[in-house]
């Protein structure tokens, strides 16, 4: 069976009932000193969770018309977020799946592990659809001990984890899968309240500060 159907029927087990479903992926680069490569994102999408500020790891939605497996949403989501990358695409591992609900669509995400050797490897000039509104910005090499909820963004009156979700649960899963080498599965709540969404909304340029 392919892989990729795989993921998705274990996805519609976890939840028991179908449900509107977008699938991704999440796309970790680590190197040898055990840190993770992150962006910072400006833009602000609802469905998944992105919050202009926060820093996360490159993600992409799988699209039905264009991609056949999740290898073609990986080499997009390079392509779109990072620019390019120089690595072997056979030593790539899917280390867990990712699993939230967020305005009324169950999001399932596989996430992806990718070994870099040096920074060299990865060539910074993503191919955004709009040149002029890139999502991200400002690539970071980050300890994974580094990323938890105790670092804060504040958006206003708010204050939303400085991580973007599920940034600290998929730490938690590379920790895990480093010491047992175990597909997970993790099904997830949000942190972020409707409000937060609802404030950036009306303010499209708030003043964010970590």
């Amino acid at each position: 069976m392919n892989p990729d159907r795989k993921i998705a029927q274990r996805a519609e087990v976890l939840e028991g009932k179908e449900q509107p479903k977008i699938f991704g992926v999440w796309l970790i680069l680590l190197n040898p000193e055990n840190q993770i490569f992150m962006l910072k994102n400006l833009q602000l999408k609802r469905v998944s969770h992105k919050v202009p500020g926060q820093i996360g790891v490159p993600a992409e939605t799988y699209k039905t018309q264009d991609d056949r497996k999740f290898n073609e949403t990986i080499k997009r989501a390079i392509t779109e977020e990072i620019g390019s990358l120089d690595y072997d695409a056979s030593e790539q591992k899917m280390i867990g799946i990712v699993n939230f609900k967020s305005n009324g669509y169950d999001i399932i995400a596989p996430v992806y592990l990718i070994q870099v050797s040096n920074a060299d490897n990865i060539h910074f000039n993503p191919n955004d659809e709009n040149p002029s509104h890139p999502e991200n910005c400002c690539p970071e090499w980050t300890k994974l001990e580094d990323v938890t909820y105790d670092k804060k963004l504040s958006i206003g009156r708010f204050e939303v984890p400085l991580y973007r979700f599920p940034m600290v649960e998929i730490v938690e899963m590379i920790k895990e899968y480093q010491s047992t080498h175990l597909l997970q599965v993790r099904r997830l709540q949000t942190p972020i309240p409707e409000e937060v969404f609802v404030y950036l909304e009306q303010n499209p340029s708030p003043d964010n500060t970590a």
